[in-house]
């Protein structure tokens, strides 16, 4: 899937980890799209929810694909200001600006901002 979430393949009309169990087909999912500014605070919040939980190496996995798609997605809001959507996009909200402040305070809390 391009621009998808990296953990995870699109085969034949189902979703695999890629650690190669299918996700269940009944498993309730939800796409964020890199124009919604929402996102941002939504993986943010993610990143927070695994930071309080004890660490091993699921929640390690977890942190490190939320924080990328933290980046991916902060880097899409970043390089493509002109973004319109009826309700989801920069130019929908006025204080988008918070929404890119916390998740760039987040990204460099784990030194993962990347040219910024």
């Amino acid at each position: 899937m391009i621009g998808g979430d990296p953990k995870y393949r699109a085969i034949k009309g189902s979703l695999y980890h890629v650690d190669g169990y299918q996700l269940p087909p009944a498993e309730p999912l939800m796409i964020f799209r890199g124009k919604d500014i929402g996102s941002l605070i939504a993986i943010v919040e993610y990143v927070e929810m695994l930071e309080e939980q004890t660490f091993n190496n699921t929640i390690n996995s977890h942190l490190e694909s939320a924080l990328e798609r933290l980046n991916t997605f902060y880097r899409y809001q970043v390089e493509n200001p002109e973004l319109q959507s009826v309700g989801c996009s920069r130019k929908s909200h006025d204080n988008y600006s918070l929404f890119l402040k916390i998740a760039e305070a987040k990204l460099k809390e784990y030194q993962y901002l990347m040219d910024a």
